[in-house]
């Protein structure tokens, strides 16, 4: 290597991953900054990873105003004046790489040749890194990473309804590590949720349209208000047919909420203490996402870029679905959900996402099947609704306890919409109990109004 080439040291640069990158895989060199002897490498190979991070992560900025602009300023009553937009090329790159500006000076002038031609300069146009240049933060997008979860969305829903090679693989790339990242005020993407946790209990609530039903459901409060037997579960926004999950919310009113109950019913709400520790994907974190790494890293912006396709998806997955859309539209979230819930790297019980029927920050909560099992209730009760008084008959909820259980569970519960009961035994049941139902928590709530919150807008006809 010739002797005139610069060189520079690990003690001349403050960015941290430089610094490692030069301690770790450079060579022991006379530094033409600080003079001393230590590992580092030639300023031609730093120049290299600086082109290759401004040319990820940074764009030069125009040198002329916009069409727009030049309208601004020929404006005799704007007080617009045109500044060109970004920092200076020096102190980007002296900023970004945390060198000196001496050093800066050098790469720069070594960039500038990299990209000036005879043809630009004869016709005075500017190219990169010229002494003159300006640059601005790049506006990453996620673009591959949509055009990958189209096609799987197109197999998903046009070929195979059950995960193929394609959407396994796929999955495994987009959530790797994610419940090792950090949100950007240093949260943990991962809720833990437990006896000893701030979450310990969740809400769950159901409509009822007879009060026949209304009082078997309080006679029955672990069989009927917790999750139906898999024999009869209909499809969700997170569960198929067949598979039966908790759902439940933080908030009593946002469980209201989320089964939309219509004026005249009566909602029954329980409350459900959890028994053991479990692990949530908070969605609601996932939205606040922070990419931690270096641009002079090449990896980082395969980071960066999954980050925010990681962000729109937790939107994706909460989004409002029309009624008849459901069946579709459900087929993406059902099957992130059954990924989630089967992948043993994660260990995760449940996903927590925002309410899309509360306009108040409503949280919901998702419990996977192998972590919604309710513990039976011990007490046989006997429940009623209603009292005589000297006014007449009146709304009165209570249930007495009449004798323990065997310890034999013959499950009861009421399929809606058959209509009738079914009886199944839970012998074979070997989930961990993971919730109880409070009965003396239990609230019901008569359907007065339902509340909309709309934006109107206007039909203008023209002729």
């Amino acid at each position: 290597m010739s002797n005139n080439i610069k060189q520079i040291c690990c003690n001349c640069i403050e960015n941290d991953f430089l610094k490692k990158y030069l301690g770790t895989h450079g060579r022991v060199i006379r530094c033409s900054y600080c003079k001393g002897k230590d590992r580092g490498i030639s300023i031609d190979k730093m120049a290299d990873m600086i082109e290759t991070a401004f040319e990820q992560f940074y764009t030069r900025s125009a040198d002329e105003p916009s069409s727009w602009e030049y309208r601004l300023m020929s404006d005799k009553e704007s007080t617009f004046s045109w500044e060109r937009h970004g920092v200076h090329v020096i102190e980007a790159i002296t900023n970004t790489a945390e060198i000196e500006e001496r050093a800066a000076y050098d790469f720069q002038e070594i960039l500038e040749e990299r990209f000036s031609d005879f043809d630009s300069a004869a016709s005075g146009l500017e190219t990169e890194f010229a002494s003159d240049s300006y640059y601005e933060p790049k506006i990453i997008d996620d673009e591959y990473w949509q055009r990958e979860w189209e096609e799987f969305e197109r197999r998903l829903k046009n070929e195979a309804r059950h995960f193929n090679q394609f959407g396994i693989k796929l999955l495994d790339i987009i959530f790797e590590g994610i419940d090792k990242l950090n949100t950007d005020n240093g949260n943990s993407l991962v809720t833990l949720i437990g006896p000893e946790a701030k979450i310990s209990m969740l809400y769950r609530a159901r409509v009822f349209h007879t009060n026949e039903k209304l009082r078997e459901a309080l006679m029955y409060p672990d069989q009927q208000l917790g999750p139906p037997p898999n024999s009869h579960t209909l499809p969700g926004r997170m569960n198929a047919r067949g598979i039966s999950m908790f759902y439940g919310a933080i908030e009593e009113e946002t469980a209201i909420g989320e089964v939309r109950p219509p004026v005249g019913s009566k909602v029954v709400v329980s409350k459900f203490d959890i028994l053991k520790e479990l692990k949530l994907l908070n969605l609601n974190a996932l939205q606040n996402l922070s990419s931690r790494g270096s641009i002079f890293d090449p990896e980082y912006i395969n980071q960066v870029q999954k980050d925010i396709f990681l962000r729109r998806l937790s939107l994706r997955m909460s989004t409002p679905v029309m009624p008849n859309d459901e069946p579709i539209d459900y087929l993406i979230t059902q099957a992130i959900a059954d990924y989630l819930a089967i992948e043993p790297k994660f260990q995760f019980d449940g996903i927590m996402y925002p309410s899309v029927q509360s306009d108040k920050k409503g949280i919901n909560v998702v419990l996977f099947q192998k972590s919604s099992r309710v513990k039976p209730y011990i007490w046989n009760l006997e429940a009623d609704i209603a009292s005589y008084t000297d006014e007449g008959w009146v709304n009165d909820y209570y249930v007495r306890k009449k004798s323990r259980k065997k310890k034999t569970i013959v499950r009861k519960y009421h399929n809606d919409i058959l209509d009738k009961d079914i009886a199944i035994a839970s012998n074979d049941d070997t989930r961990p109990f993971s919730l109880s139902v409070d009965i003396s928590a239990i609230r019901i709530h008569h359907i007065a109004a339902v509340k909309f919150s709309a934006d109107p807008h206007d039909l203008y006809v023209y002729k």
